[in-house]
């Protein structure tokens, strides 16, 4: 179990490193580096938040943990929405890291999911395939993404 919840966190860690800031309300959009640091700040801020979830020894800890992975999940989505993107080219760099992040948001939280109800079946074949699952989901384009436009910590 522990490897399991490993694996989740640092899966989970990597998509939840691209959440946003609140709007600063201002008309000037901000330049790429000031979007990539606000990002990253936020990163920073959600890859500890998710460092510091308990380490689970049972299966009803891990279920625990899931459940609050996944609300952590949502919340960062909700705040990168509220993230003003640049103008221009990078502004549509920013907009395809956000939409990249949104899609693998959605296939770590369909995978937790699935983990969630094998957890609670207790079938520990169907716990392994679902960690594995998790293992195997891609974030490559969302790390170059995260690079391209100058991040460090969404990129790791």
């Amino acid at each position: 179990m522990r490897v399991t919840l490993a694996l989740i966190s640092l899966l989970c860690a990597a998509v939840l490193l691209g959440a946003g800031c609140g709007d600063d309300g201002g008309g000037n959009a901000p330049t790429k580096q000031e979007f990539a640091n606000k990002a990253d700040d936020i990163c920073a801020d959600v890859s500890k938040q998710v460092r510091n979830i308990a380490d689970a020894t049972t299966p009803a800890e891990l279920e625990k943990t899931i459940v609050t992975v996944r609300s952590q999940l949502t919340k960062a989505i909700e705040r990168l929405d509220k993230l003003d993107r640049p103008n221009g080219n990078d502004g549509k760099l920013a907009q395809q890291w956000i939409d990249e992040l949104r899609d693998e948001s959605d296939q770590i939280d369909d995978a937790l999911g699935d983990l969630q109800k094998a957890l609670k079946d207790r079938d520990p074949n169907a716990i392994r395939a679902e960690g594995q699952k998790l293992q195997q989901l891609d974030n490559k384009r969302f790390t170059e993404l995260s690079k391209q436009l100058g991040m460090s910590s969404c990129a790791s």
